[in-house]
């Protein structure tokens, strides 16, 4: 066999509607995506949303529960803060986060999407692309890395 391609992706998530009594269900798979993130909730959710949207107004369906609107505000700047921080931040504005990578301890952001000043909606997914930080033990001045 081939193995697996490092820094190749594939971008899932799987719906089904109504959610009561299923008469559709989705599997929706982008195959690498080209470029950015490749979060299924990122890149694969909002076009299933769409989908299972046209699927719910061909079938004329109601909606059972009325969604109150959800409060629009500029998304904040996380770039530079501890991710500790900044975590606290998303979720004091009610939003999802999805980390880049597998990290222990703080580290730093480097970089978020959707970007800063851009205008989100409560209940976004925000993700976080981080730098690791060497803490210094400042008692046998021994630098820890912090893998990242």
């Amino acid at each position: 066999g081939r193995g697996i391609d490092r820094g190749k992706y594939v971008a899932t998530v799987m719906g089904f509607c109504p959610a009561d009594d299923p008469e559709y269900i989705l599997l929706f798979i982008v195959d690498e995506p080209s470029a950015g993130p490749y979060y299924g909730s990122i890149v694969s959710a909002p076009q299933a949303a769409k989908i299972f949207e046209q699927i719910i107004n061909y079938k004329g369906w109601k909606k059972q529960i009325e969604e109150e609107p959800k409060k629009v505000f500029e998304m904040p700047d996380l770039i530079g803060l501890s991710l500790t921080k900044a975590i606290t931040i998303l979720k004091e504005n009610d939003l999802y986060y999805e980390l880049d990578g597998e990290y222990v301890g703080d580290s730093i952001v480097k970089e978020q999407i959707p970007a800063p000043g851009s205008s989100v909606t409560e209940d976004n997914v925000v993700l976080i692309r981080r730098n690791k930080i060497d803490i210094i033990n400042f008692n046998t001045f021994e630098s820890l890395h912090i893998l990242a």
